[in-house]
């Protein structure tokens, strides 16, 4: 018998059958949402497959981990945003550092990240004075997994 557990339908066949052979859980399953995990894990899986196969990977995290020992605190919670959400304005991404409780001593405006790092890309018609906070960036697509993959080591190692 095999099952799409990315399904919602499928996981709760799953769960019957489970249920009949070692007893119903103790709480009620949200069908819909173990659904929606599977669908989530499995990109992230695929992501970081392309990352091992990738033969410049090492290169490329080694590269994130030196940049990211020259950033301040602030300065890596607004990129780990980025790599989190892929495009953020300026407004929206300096009140979510200020949320997370990051020292924002050090924070900089995401158009100085694209100039230090090359991680992030300004849209067109960006400001280039952002006085409003409008101007919005987005991470690069290329090196987006290799970030993901930086920041779900070291909050693991936390």
């Amino acid at each position: 018998m095999g099952l799409n557990i990315d399904e919602m339908s499928d996981v709760k066949v799953l769960f019957e059958r489970l249920g009949g052979m070692f007893g119903k859980p103790a709480s009620n399953v949200d069908f819909d949402t173990v659904a929606k995990d599977m669908i989530r894990l499995d990109v992230r899986a695929d992501e970081r497959k392309k990352i091992i196969q990738d033969p410049f990977a090492t290169e490329m995290i080694n590269n994130i981990e030196r940049r990211m020992k020259t950033l301040s605190p602030a300065e890596q919670e607004t990129i780990r945003l980025f790599a989190v959400y892929g495009e953020l304005n300026t407004a929206g991404v300096r009140t979510m550092v200020k949320d997370s409780g990051v020292d924002m001593n050090r924070w900089s405006v995401p158009q100085h990240l694209v100039e230090v790092t090359g991680w992030l890309n300004p849209a067109p018609g960006n400001n280039p004075f952002d006085d409003m906070q409008m101007n919005v960036y987005t991470v690069n697509h290329e090196i987006k997994p290799f970030l993901q993959a930086y920041f779900s080591r070291v909050n693991n190692h936390k």
